[in-house]
């Protein structure tokens, strides 16, 4: 099936140029928790074999002054300042159905409940809430001594290294590095010198370098996701518009698993045209915006902007909550996704209708393009699997 749909689409001159998708939908499958456990445990050995191992620096006179442990860089959490934060906002619903009002208001007690939450669900928090803890989580940092990381729970003298990926992380390069080096030294001549490519004010210094780096080289690898599934979803719902888009063969996909529903063509029949419903989940409730923050829930990794969102802030869905929604606008070049509500009788059965409330209208600078027309110097294109 889709060799013969790219075989078609390559003989003509007007084919959209091909985009290959691949993603896990099963990245909290037991098997990929062990590896992600395994992981920790090699940075936490890595880091306390950096403790504990070292040269002994001598002075002058060649009397020895303590061991200097193997320079590395450590990924460090600070704990969040709860007394400086704020818990749950009063106007909104309670994302923690066992806790007071006044109660939610304080954040050490909202805190304190996603912690016992995590605790029972193997470290896991719901997206329910994170979304009530995420602003109060410190960013993750490098540092050139041990200190916590909050979030992994890492609270002792050893801290945490990552040296799992040396290929595509510099960071981790720079721990095998140290740690090769250093156990050369051990199995050598040279037991009395400092054995590393580089001292701790070296790890100082690259810091907030590789911080930097990786910050930047993270947006980047996200603004690609982003471009690459809004441009895919741009084109099917192009196609779809037009009853122009293949659907799948009969047996291609389990029409009776509970999945399935979650996929566009469980509503798209190409002799009554019209746009794709996709599904999406929140991803944020911040009352602060015009839009509901969402995430496509299709393997197309792209992050929308539902619109209109409601207006009261008790009104906005929890984070989590599963939507289907319409594809109003998409410009892949801005990474900007425009949707909205898909019509009440696509949504799961389950979510509570929060539409049925006061709805914000759109913001009136911002303006929906028509998806019935072809963009800008656009040629037709041929039929997109």
């Amino acid at each position: 099936f889709l060799l013969d749909q790219l075989k078609r689409s390559e003989q003509s001159s007007k084919a959209y140029p091909r985009i290959w998708n691949s993603f896990s939908e099963e990245f909290q499958s037991p098997a990929h928790i062990m590896v992600s456990e395994l992981m920790i445990v090699a940075g936490r050995v890595a880091a306390r074999f950096g403790q504990e191992h070292g040269y002994q620096e001598r002075d002058s006179s060649g009397v020895a002054s303590g061991l200097q442990p193997v320079p590395l860089l450590y990924r460090v959490q600070h704990p969040p300042d709860l007394p400086m934060l704020n818990g749950c906002s009063p106007d909104m619903k309670l994302a923690f159905e066992d806790m007071a009002i006044e109660q939610a208001q304080v954040a050490e007690n909202v805190w304190n409940a996603a912690m016992s939450e995590a605790k029972l669900n193997r470290g896991f928090l719901s997206a329910r809430t994170r979304d009530e803890v995420r602003s109060m989580m410190s960013p993750s940092l490098f540092t050139d001594r041990p200190a916590p990381h909050t979030v992994m729970g890492i609270c002792d003298e050893f801290g945490y290294t990552r040296v799992t990926s040396p290929i595509r992380r510099m960071d981790d390069m720079v721990g095998h590095w140290q740690i090769k080096a250093q156990l050369l030294a051990e199995h050598g001549d040279a037991r009395d010198k400092a054995p590393w490519h580089w001292n701790r004010t070296d790890m100082f210094r690259l810091a907030p370098i590789i911080f930097r780096r990786q910050f930047l080289a993270n947006r980047l690898m996200a603004s690609s996701s982003q471009f690459w599934g809004a441009t895919m979803m741009l084109r099917m719902d192009f196609e779809a518009r037009r009853g122009r888009l293949q659907p799948p063969p009969a047996g291609f996909y389990d029409i009776n698993s509970v999945h399935y529903c979650d996929l566009p063509w469980a509503y798209y029949n190409p002799s009554n045209p019209g746009p794709l419903i996709w599904t999406a989940v929140v991803d944020n409730r911040d009352p602060k915006r015009p839009f509901l923050s969402m995430l496509l829930h299709s393997g197309l990794n792209v992050r929308a902007a539902l619109m209109p969102r409601p207006l009261g802030p008790a009104n906005l869905p929890f984070a989590g909550t599963k939507l289907r929604v319409q594809l109003l606008a998409a410009v892949p070049h801005t990474n900007t996704v425009l949707v909205k509500l898909a019509p009440e009788e696509y949504q799961p059965t389950g979510t509570s209708p929060f539409w049925k409330f006061e709805t914000a209208a759109a913001l009136p600078y911002m303006k929906m393009p028509s998806m019935n027309r072809l963009p800008e110097n656009m040629t037709e294109p041929t039929p997109l699997t």
